[in-house]
């Protein structure tokens, strides 16, 4: 049974179709897209790609229907993440982007003051 799955699996990709499991629609673009930084971080985002996607440390990030992936090029492929990383929780609330990251799953919240049951 395994045999035969992998033989028409091989067949379609030979075949010049693109057998997709997981993860969000591919991102058609002509070329790497331009980036820009995002002020006190050092997360940059594509603001030409409709696609939410971010680059941070020589790797793609993008949100999409309520999950986060990453890729190691623009155009994918790309694998779901439970976690982002922590600098990306510094994109501040006024930030067009800013939307993606209340939805992230990072780090648990900080204690700030010093009085009891004062969490954020």
């Amino acid at each position: 049974m395994r045999t035969l799955l992998l033989i028409l699996c091989g067949g379609l990709l030979l075949s010049g179709c693109v057998l997709a499991i997981h993860g969000p629609p591919a991102i058609v673009i002509g070329a790497k897209p331009r980036l820009v930084v995002i002020p006190g971080t050092p997360v940059h985002y594509a603001p030409d790609v409709e696609a939410d996607v971010f680059f941070f440390e020589g790797l793609w990030y993008r949100w999409y229907g309520g999950v986060w992936y990453r890729a190691t090029v623009y155009s994918g492929p790309w694998m779901t993440i439970s976690v982002l990383p922590p600098v990306f929780f510094q994109i501040p609330p006024g930030h067009v982007k800013y939307r993606c990251i209340q939805h992230g799953h990072g780090p648990a919240p900080r204690h700030r003051g010093r009085g009891r049951g004062r969490r954020w």
